[in-house]
C-alpha cells in the first residue's frame, strides 16, 4: 500500500518535470514569450525574449535596471506604442491584440497580446514578440528587385518595338535593311533570353538553396574555360590556368552553380579586357580556404565603383567598354550570390588602366 507521503512525492515528481518540459518547450521558442502578472511582473519570460529586448535596449542606449517588467518593457518602446495600455485593455476586454509591424529605430517587431485566463478569471497576460527586421529588409529587396528587373526589360522591347515601327513605315524598305532589322532584334532577344536566364537563377537561389557533395576545383576550372573559350578566342584573349595538384583540391559544393560562377568571373575579365592581352585562373589552398582568383590586364575599375560592382544592376560608367553597355548588371550579384550560399565571398581589387583581381574565398572539404 502507497503511503500519502509517497503520493505526494510521487505527484510533486510528476508536477516538476511537467513544469520542466513547459519551460524546455517555451525555451526552444524562436519567438519572444513573455507571461506577465496582473501586477507586471513577468513570471515567465525566455531566452529569446530576453535577448531581443536586451538588444532592443542596448540600440537605444537604455540602461534596464532590476528584472524586466511592463514597466520596463515600455523604457524600450517609448511613445511608439503604449503596451502596458495595450496588456490591461487585453485583460479587461479579455481579447487578444495583433501589431503587424512596429518600428523602433532600424527594427521592425511584430507583437500579439493575449489574456490568460483560469476558470473565466484573467490570472496575466501573454506577450509574443517576433522580429521581423530581416523579412522586412528582404521583402524591400525583393521590391526594388522587380522594379528594376522591369526597368532593365522594358528598355530592350522599347528599343525592338521602335526599330519594328519605323521598319513598317517605310515603303521602301530593302531585303538587306530588313535582315539588318531582324539580326538587330534577334541580338535583343539572345539579351533578354540570357536577362530572363540569371533573373530565374537568382529566384531559384533565393528559394531553394543548393544541393552539395565534393567537387574538385580543376574540373570547375576546366569547364568555366572550356565555356568561355568562345568569347576569349574572337578577341584573341589567352586564358591560362594555374592550379594547384598536390593535393588535389576539393570543395563542399554544387558544381553548377560554382562553375557558373566561375564562367561569369571570366565573363567579366574577357569583356573588359583588350585584344591580345592575358587572363589568368589562380588556384591554391590557404590553410582550410580555397582561393581561386580571375586576373586581368584589363582597363580596371574607379574606387568609386567598387562598392557597388556586387549590387544587382549596377553597371559602371560605359567608358570601362568603350562607350558600350555589356550585360544587364546581375552577372557579378549572381556571383557573389553562389559564393554566399557556399559560406564563401568574393573580394575584388582593381587599378585603373592596369586591371581586375577577383577571388573567391570558401572552405575546402
Amino acid at each position: 500500500k502507497v503511503s500519502v507521503e509517497q503520493k505526494v512525492r510521487d505527484r510533486t515528481k510528476e508536477l516538476a518535470q511537467e513544469h520542466a518540459k513547459l519551460t524546455a518547450s517555451i525555451n526552444s521558442l524562436k519567438l519572444g514569450y513573455v507571461m506577465a502578472g496582473i501586477d507586471g511582473n513577468f513570471q515567465v519570460m525566455n531566452s529569446s525574449s530576453r535577448v531581443l529586448l536586451n538588444r532592443l535596449a542596448t540600440s537605444q542606449n537604455i540602461k534596464i535596471e532590476g528584472d524586466w517588467t511592463l514597466t520596463t518593457l515600455q523604457q524600450v518602446f517609448k511613445s511608439v506604442t503604449d503596451i502596458p495600455a495595450l496588456v490591461k485593455r487585453s485583460q479587461a476586454e479579455q481579447k487578444s491584440f495583433e501589431l503587424k509591424e512596429v518600428r523602433l529605430a532600424e527594427w521592425y517587431l511584430h507583437v500579439f497580446i493575449a489574456p490568460v485566463t483560469e476558470s473565466g478569471t484573467v490570472i496575466g497576460s501573454v506577450v509574443l514578440l517576433e522580429d521581423i527586421t530581416e523579412e522586412k529588409a528582404l521583402n524591400r529587396s525583393k521590391d526594388e528587385f522587380f522594379v528594376l528587373a522591369s526597368h532593365e526589360l522594358r528598355t530592350p522591347l522599347a528599343t525592338m518595338r521602335t526599330e519594328i515601327e519605323v521598319a513598317l513605315m517605310n515603303d521602301k524598305i530593302t531585303t538587306k535593311e530588313a535582315k539588318e532589322l531582324l539580326n538587330s532584334n534577334l541580338e535583343e532577344v539572345d539579351r533578354l533570353t540570357h536577362l530572363s536566364e540569371r533573373l530565374l537563377l537568382l529566384a531559384s537561389l533565393d528559394e531553394d538553396g543548393l544541393p552539395k557533395e565534393n567537387v574538385s576545383v580543376e574540373s570547375i576550372v576546366t569547364k568555366a574555360v572550356d565555356v568561355t573559350s568562345t568569347s576569349a578566342g574572337a578577341k584573341k584573349i589567352k586564358v591560362t590556368s594555374k592550379i594547384s595538384k598536390s593535393p588535389e583540391l576539393f570543395v563542399l559544393g554544387d558544381q553548377s552553380s560554382l562553375t557558373e560562377l566561375v564562367v561569369i568571373l571570366l565573363d567579366n575579365a574577357i569583356k573588359y579586357s583588350n585584344k591580345n592581352t592575358d587572363v589568368t585562373v589562380k588556384v591554391a589552398s590557404e590553410g582550410k580556404h580555397l582561393r581561386l582568383s580571375v586576373i586581368d590586364q584589363g582597363v580596371g575599375i574607379s574606387s568609386s565603383h567598387l562598392p557597388h560592382i556586387f549590387d544587382r544592376f549596377y553597371r559602371a560608367d560605359t567608358s570601362r567598354t568603350g562607350g558600350e553597355s555589356h550585360g544587364y548588371g546581375l552577372g557579378l550579384a549572381l556571383a557573389q550570390k553562389i559564393a554566399h550560399l557556399h559560406d564563401g565571398e568574393i573580394t575584388v581589387t582593381s587599378k585603373e588602366g592596369k586591371g581586375s583581381t577577383f577571388t573567391l574565398s570558401m572552405l575546402l572539404a
